[in-house]
C-alpha cells in the first residue's frame, strides 16, 4: 500500500509499475489517493488527495494525469 497523506511518490522500480493502469490500481489501495500523475521514463507514479486537472501547466514530458476516484 501507499504511504499515508495527501501527496505521495512511488517508485516504478519498487512497485513494478508499467502503465497509467497500474498506478491508478496502486492509487486504488490508498484511501488518500484520489488523482495520479504517471511518467514510466522517469520511474514516477506520483499520487495526490486534491488536484486541479484543468490547471495543469505541464501535460508533455510523457506525464499522463487522472482522476482515480472522487476526493
Amino acid at each position: 500500500p501507499l504511504p499515508a497523506g495527501h501527496i505521495g511518490l512511488a517508485f516504478e522500480s519498487r512497485y513494478g509499475l508499467r502503465t497509467l493502469r497500474d498506478c491508478a490500481a496502486l492509487c486504488r489501495t490508498c484511501a488518500h489517493c484520489a488523482y495520479i500523475s504517471f511518467n514510466l521514463a522517469s520511474n514516477d507514479c506520483s499520487w495526490y488527495r486534491h488536484c486541479d486537472l484543468d490547471e495543469l501547466q505541464d501535460r508533455q514530458g510523457g506525464y499522463r494525469s487522472m482522476r482515480v476516484r472522487e476526493p
